[in-house]
């Protein structure tokens, strides 16, 4: 069995993560959850720009201000499934768990050894909010396999010799991608493109000739959309537009030269990195807490973000003399420092939590190393973790909102669980000690409505 296990690890870790997938779906269909998405949602836009282009052949207008490359993969996903929103739900879930088989060989390549490899797919698979999200129509999820795909191939690239071409074609092709998925990883392949050179490991394997051909396939995607827009709107950007879109979020009717909007701007910064240093999963429209309520299954994956995000700095930096490792790091922060200025919701750290989980892997195989020969080693990083754990705690409870957990309260009662209810409800009475009295009298109010809506059941 173990023989069986070490042969098809990367098979079974996927059929795991592919039926987790498929049997969170069913659950969540099953109660009313993940329905179509409801008007004026992000969700529902991307789906009727995909509907359309899938049945009559019809490319989104200058207004549409959504990745062009999610909108081709729904597309692909409505011509796979005709249009029947819960297989595309599940095509796509069963697509992204290809993620987990793809951190396994990603950490192996890295040379981080077999068991850290092993240890990072686990670690994963534990992680609630990407399993959650792989279901809606977001492109996080998808977007989280081709960042990590992509710097599958580069280290693929780095140490072939016959077909180093084709996987550096490959690889930039990939980061490129990521370009059209969400504009902020413009940065992060620009890292990449600046750090390649400066690492005299890298500089030994990769001939000038491969590395431009890496710039040109990771500038293809981009410059072909921005050529096409360009044609068609006279908008020479990867998003019709969206310059306009992404200065008024920041500036609002301010002129960019005003110094009190970049005040502003600078002072939310800090903020903005303890929102994505925290545990706490920022919801803006699929919370992953109000599904946990109603999804048991959902609570066993309670892996936390600042656990995973430490645990991979500590990789990181243990083993930052091998170049894979290192790049991998810097990569990871330059995707952070690349959306500090957007607010922290969970979804945007979603493509790079792979990475991290590879990097997460490699801690605990080198921690379990220092355990059994280098006790004050590991005493002293298990200090810093704890540290850095406690410092970016956030109790969900008292960030979530009253309306959220009465609606779950609501549901559970329609779904005949009085007691997981009850406890909810008992957990929003004794919420915070500085609630507003009017929500007090709102919580009050929804919990005899509750308990009367109990009793007309029976």
């Amino acid at each position: 069995m173990r023989k069986f296990i070490d042969r098809h690890f990367a098979l079974i870790v996927y059929l795991v993560e592919a039926g987790a997938a498929a049997a969170l779906l069913w659950q969540a269909r099953s109660i009313g959850l993940l329905p179509l998405p409801q008007s004026g949602t992000d969700q529902l836009s991307m789906l009727l720009a995909a509907g359309k282009l899938a049945e009559y052949g019809m490319l989104p207008g200058s207004d549409y201000h959504y990745s062009s490359f999610y909108t081709a993969f729904l597309t692909l996903l409505w011509l796979v499934t005709g249009g029947i929103p819960v297989a595309m739900r599940l095509v796509q879930g069963v697509v992204c768990a290809a993620v987990v088989p793809l951190i396994y060989q990603t950490v192996r390549l890295m040379r981080g050894g077999k068991n850290a490899a092993r240890l990072a797919a686990v670690l994963y698979m534990f992680y609630a909010p990407a399993l959650l999200i792989s279901l809606d129509f977001l492109r996080a999820a998808p977007l989280g396999l081709l960042f990590l795909s992509a710097l599958y191939a580069l280290f693929r690239a780095l140490r072939s010799r016959r077909r180093a071409a084709v996987w550096f074609g490959v690889s930039g092709l990939a980061a490129g991608l990521t370009v059209l998925g969400r504009e902020t990883f413009a940065p992060v392949v620009l890292a990449a493109a600046v750090l390649l050179p400066l690492f005299p490991a890298f500089r030994r394997r990769i001939s000038a000739r491969n590395y431009a051909l890496w710039l040109a396939a990771a500038a293809l995607p981009a410059l072909t959309m921005m050529t096409v827009n360009e044609l068609r709107f006279g908008s020479f950007q990867p998003v019709p537009g969206n310059t306009g879109v992404i200065l008024k979020v920041f500036f609002g009717e301010s002129s960019p030269a005003d110094p009190v909007v970049w005040k502003n701007l600078l002072a939310g910064l800090g903020g903005n990195l303890a929102g994505y240093l925290s545990n706490y999963e920022l919801p803006n429209s699929l919370s992953v807490y109000a599904h946990a309520d109603l999804l048991p299954s959902l609570r066993v994956a309670a892996l936390p973000f600042n656990l995973l995000l430490i645990l991979a700095m500590v990789g990181a930096w243990k083993a930052r003399r091998r170049p894979e490792i290192l790049l991998a790091g810097l990569l990871a922060a330059a995707f952070f420092a690349a959306h500090l200025p957007f607010t922290p919701f969970y979804r945007f750290r979603i493509p790079v939590t792979p990475l991290l989980a590879a990097l997460a892997g490699i801690a605990l195989a080198r921690l379990a190393s220092d355990f059994r020969k280098r006790r004050k080693n590991f005493a002293g990083t298990l200090l810093i973790i704890l540290l850095f754990l406690g410092c970016t705690a956030t109790p969900p409870a008292a960030r979530r909102t009253v309306e959220e957990r009465l609606t779950a309260v609501r549901l559970l009662l329609a779904l005949d669980r009085p007691v997981a209810a009850g406890e909810l409800l008992e957990e929003i009475r004794s919420g915070p000690r500085n609630a507003d009295p009017p929500l007090i009298r709102l919580v009050k109010k929804s919990y005899s409505s509750l308990t009367s809506d109990r009793r007309e059941l029976y």
